[in-house]
């Protein structure tokens, strides 16, 4: 399988997208890198276009003019705060967006960075988790409750869209270095 030659990375300026950014630099197959943040970053190579934008702001252009094959999908706000409709808006709203332009833009692969938040603590769990263990977030908490939500945009993207590889992974929880 040929691995894709311009790979677009929603939450470029995050700390997961930083170190992904990285990782495509030194992959020679990679050709070009799209970073898509709302913050302004600080990792501009040869290879890097990077697009300060908000997730949901039109998007298909910036895909389209770059011939984006592929799209890594990190954007998300970790902490609601006080306004957790903000927080849905750019979580759960900002998917839809990106996959609206996905669609449009005809790109080939989306990844979606889940997490196994979505599995929630409980006692009755599985040890160890295994993936065919139905989601059950805890009621309450939005991360999981959004990540979720657009783990089914993306499922339903993908029955929608069966030229398109979808590919939705629930890491663990990454709190930095």
């Amino acid at each position: 399988v040929a691995r894709p030659r311009v790979v677009a990375v929603t939450g470029a300026s995050g700390y997961i997208g930083r170190r992904l950014l990285g990782a495509f630099e030194e992959e020679d197959r990679v050709q070009r890198m799209v970073a898509l943040d709302n913050r302004t970053s600080s990792q501009a190579s040869g290879k890097v276009v990077f697009y300060q934008k908000d997730i949901n702001a039109p998007l298909v252009e910036c895909l389209r003019e770059n011939a984006v094959e592929a799209v890594v999908h990190l954007s998300f706000v970790m902490r609601p705060g006080h306004n957790p409709q903000v927080a849905r808006r750019v979580n759960v709203g900002g998917t839809a967006n990106l996959l609206q332009a996905c669609a449009e833009a005809r790109v080939k692969h989306i990844v979606y960075f889940s997490s196994s938040s979505v599995y929630g603590a409980h006692p009755d769990n599985l040890v160890p988790i295994v993936e065919e263990q139905p989601p059950r977030p805890i009621k309450g908490f939005q991360y999981s409750l959004d990540k979720l939500e657009s783990e089914k945009l993306c499922q339903e993207y993908a029955q929608d869209h069966p030229e398109t590889c979808v590919t939705i992974l629930r890491g663990c929880v990454v709190m930095g270095p």
